[in-house]
């Protein structure tokens, strides 16, 4: 659940295509979670699919309680400095009201 009566869902690709949120530890900031995971070999997963998406992003700030680190504007919308504008406005852009 986000403010304002809107959820979200985070949907991340299937089968090894690009880490989980399993491969990320607690007390990260946004920075970290557009990178590989530590610890990752080179090559495991593409360029483009090698870190977490802005949805799952967004859904580890969740599990983190919402931290003031991951949202430095603390407008509610973490890591909007760090991804790319368009994958966070149409994260945003599909969110439903309850």
């Amino acid at each position: 659940m986000l403010d304002g009566r809107r959820y979200a869902w985070a949907l991340g690709v299937c089968c090894d295509a690009g880490p989980s949120l399993e491969d990320y530890p607690p007390g990260l900031f946004c920075r970290d979670l557009a990178e590989p995971p530590q610890g990752t070999e080179p090559g495991r997963w593409s360029p483009e699919e090698d870190h977490l998406s802005f949805g799952l992003a967004m859904f580890y700030w969740l599990t983190e309680n919402r931290p003031d680190r991951m949202d430095a504007d603390l407008n509610g919308r973490p890591c909007e400095t760090i991804y790319p504008s368009d994958e966070v406005a149409s994260f945003w852009d599909s969110a439903r009201s309850l």
